[in-house]
């Protein structure tokens, strides 16, 4: 049950745990107005077919590259002047929190109203740090980080079905990093995130497959699609995220050998 926790129950949000009887192992939710239950078994098969739908024909690989490399660079042109309208933000916060702590220093204003504007301004900051944070993108790591990603999404599926426990867990939350719902009523899933590299593959596959060129290809990447079944859009503002220039990959169509570094 290497979903446990990781798969959601749709309606209630509840994390789906697991049990085993007369040798067989389910998921299911330990309270809610609806019960859910399905058999391991079942819901490990319906997440690897989803697993399938960042595959790709390996005669694509090279122009898949080209248009992954192409528009990520345009997305991270654009976080580039996000985070300069991030640090000017945060230099206008700490002025204000200079001049407050300089009227508190001149007896302008009561202990209280300094400490009252200096929690404020603080909080802000470390607000908007954090998400200045999460744009540090190292354009250098774009082409390896592509390369990596392109190398364990070609045999994806079957990389997560034959790793040990310990890796499938490791490999799903690379590519969900909030997980997945279970829809046991329409007997679906999806998710609600999928990291930039991932997310950028099946909307640019299509493209090659189709032989399309132009403006799909750039509101594709630009939406950050998820694969279309039982998935669902990922925020269209998500930063890039390059975790996976520092995964260690094998070969294709050998079990995916995880290290720290791809808990990272």
């Amino acid at each position: 049950i290497p979903l446990k926790i990781f798969a959601k129950d749709e309606i209630s949000g509840q994390p789906l745990t697991g049990y085993c009887t007369k040798n067989n192992w389910y998921y299911k939710i330990k309270s809610g107005d609806k019960p859910v239950n399905v058999s391991a078994t079942k819901l490990n098969s319906m997440f690897v077919n989803y697993l399938q739908a960042f595959e790709y024909q390996k005669k694509h690989k090279q122009e898949l590259k080209r248009l992954m490399l192409k528009n990520l660079k345009e997305r991270m042109s654009q976080s580039l002047e996000d985070s300069k309208l991030l640090k000017k933000k945060i230099a206008e916060k700490q002025s204000q929190l200079d001049s407050v702590e300089e009227k508190f220093v001149l007896s302008d204003i009561t202990k209280e109203v300094y400490q009252k504007y200096m929690l404020k301004y603080q909080q802000e900051m470390q607000v908007l740090k954090e998400e200045l944070s999460k744009g540090d993108v190292n354009s250098s790591n774009l082409e390896k980080a592509i390369e990596k990603c392109l190398a364990i999404a070609e045999n994806i599926s079957q990389s997560w079905s034959s790793a040990s426990f310990e890796n499938k867990r490791l490999l799903q939350n690379l590519v969900f990093p909030v997980g997945i719902l279970y829809d046991k009523k329409n007997e679906a899933v999806r998710t609600e995130r999928v990291k930039t590299l991932f997310g950028a593959i099946e909307p640019l596959k299509r493209i090659v497959e189709e032989n399309k060129e132009g403006n799909p290809e750039k509101d594709c990447l630009q939406s950050t699609l998820v694969p279309r079944t039982g998935f669902e859009p990922a925020h269209p503002c998500e930063r890039c995220d390059l975790n996976t220039v520092r995964l260690p990959i094998s070969p294709p169509g050998q079990v995916l050998k995880c290290t720290k570094g791809l808990q990272k």
